[in-house]
């Protein structure tokens, strides 16, 4: 068990700093106003290369952690995408967000048993 630790850390690495990446691609996008502007803006660019981090630590999770268990966690990425958008873009929590929410959290719970 201790050899897959460095192997859950980097599921979990991956799995907060997705959402990271999202919502600073989402930011760049948001500010921009061409396609061409929004793709080069460092917050865009920023995004890029977070989710070029969170690809390596999933590899890396990959390589002793079974496909269905990174599947089931990486599904957690949904959760913190609406907490962080809501925070961070003031985007709405509504009601059917927050349930979704909870069954997303349900199914891994249920899943991990």
């Amino acid at each position: 068990m201790s050899e897959l630790w460095p192997h859950i850390a980097a599921l979990g690495g991956s799995i907060l700093l997705g959402p990271c990446s999202q919502i600073l691609m989402k930011r760049g996008a948001s500010s921009q106003g061409s396609a061409v502007r929004a793709f080069m803006s460092p917050w865009t660019l920023g995004g890029y290369g977070l989710m070029g981090v969170v690809t390596v630590l999933t590899v890396f999770a990959y390589q002793r952690l079974e496909l269905k268990t990174v599947a089931a966690w990486t599904s957690l990425n949904y959760l913190l995408v609406v907490l962080l958008a809501r925070f961070f873009l003031k985007e709405p929590l509504t009601p059917g967000r927050l349930v979704g929410c909870g069954m997303i959290v349900a199914g891994v719970a249920l899943f991990s048993i």
